[in-house]
């Protein structure tokens, strides 16, 4: 049986949150669109990117509140939320106990909004406490077990212990073990392969850092500008100074192509997806090289 939370106000709070996000991301977008280019329209491009991860951060945290639920049978206590399955085997459980019966020692510490928590506390009775709940502490029940402890919040307290109770007098089934689990794409090994988001993140520096030095200097470039050949003083090619502009965007197609490349390769050949990063990262210092000669440093 499914136990849920009451998730109304959490639900309420979480999407205003998430509009807010958006409502800043449209009004940088807006101011974009109005900027010729150069340091300021580069940062209010830098900063409309640097959103994007944070509102998808809220959607998937809210994505877990609107999936929070508590899964009960004669086998297992199973806490769902989002993309994580948490299996407790009633065998492990030792007791559950009212929130409002434990002294909190320390802050609490992972995702909180009113009518959501997600994260961990410490309680001077048991310690670490594993919280998935719409509900503060003193109003969370405490699932106790050998290894690990876990705060709920199912809407009907009274009825979920009843029901909890007349499970465990039932008997398992099967046994199993506490184990917790990712379902769909959050089971991929990617998103735990820090060393290949280390790599992307330096990429997508490097070019950010690029196209930075260029917005940095471009009100002080001349009209047009030369590009030299290899032979000292001699002229290949003389462009518009905006025409500086295709060197970085070389490096953000780059950036786009071959973090979609790495990724889908990830799963099936994470050296193939390493070596793929390794020269997105060559091709961003190439440009940089190019950039530098062509504005003269």
């Amino acid at each position: 049986m499914d136990w849920k939370p009451a998730k109304v106000l959490g639900m309420v709070v979480g999407m205003l949150i998430i509009l807010t996000i958006l409502g800043i991301d449209l009004f940088l977008i807006r101011n974009i669109a109005g900027q010729p280019f150069g340091l300021n329209l580069y940062l209010t491009m830098l900063l409309t990117i640097c959103t994007l991860p944070l509102l998808a951060l809220w959607i998937y945290w809210y994505y877990g509140l609107a999936t929070l639920r508590y899964h009960l049978d004669r086998n297992e206590l199973v806490i769902i939320s989002g993309t994580t399955r948490y299996a407790i085997p009633l065998q492990s459980i030792r007791r559950i106990r009212r929130g409002n019966e434990y002294t909190e020692t320390a802050h609490f510490r992972g995702i909180v909004w009113s009518g959501y928590m997600r994260g961990r506390t410490q309680s001077a009775e048991v310690g670490p406490i594993e919280i998935h709940s719409t509900q503060p502490l003193t109003r969370q029940l405490v699932v106790e077990t050998d290894n690990q402890c876990y705060g709920i919040s199912p809407r009907h307290t009274d009825r979920f212990l009843d029901d909890f109770d007349r499970r465990c007098a039932l008997g398992v089934m099967r046994e199993s073990e506490p184990a917790k689990t990712r379902v769909g794409l959050a089971a991929l090994p990617l998103w735990r392969d820090r060393g290949f988001w280390a790599l992307w993140i330096a990429v997508f520096i490097t070019n950010a850092a690029l196209f930075g030095m260029i917005a940095e200097r471009y009100t002080s470039l001349a009209a047009r500008l030369s590009i030299h050949s290899n032979l000292p003083g001699q002229v290949a090619l003389i462009i518009p100074k905006s025409g500086i502009l295709i060197v970085p965007a070389i490096g953000a197609v780059v950036l786009v192509i071959d973090s979609i490349l790495g990724i889908l390769l990830h799963h099936r050949e994470r050296v193939g997806a390493w070596l793929i990063s390794l020269v997105a990262l060559g091709i961003q210092g190439v440009l940089w090289v190019a950039a530098l000669g062509i504005v003269g440093i």
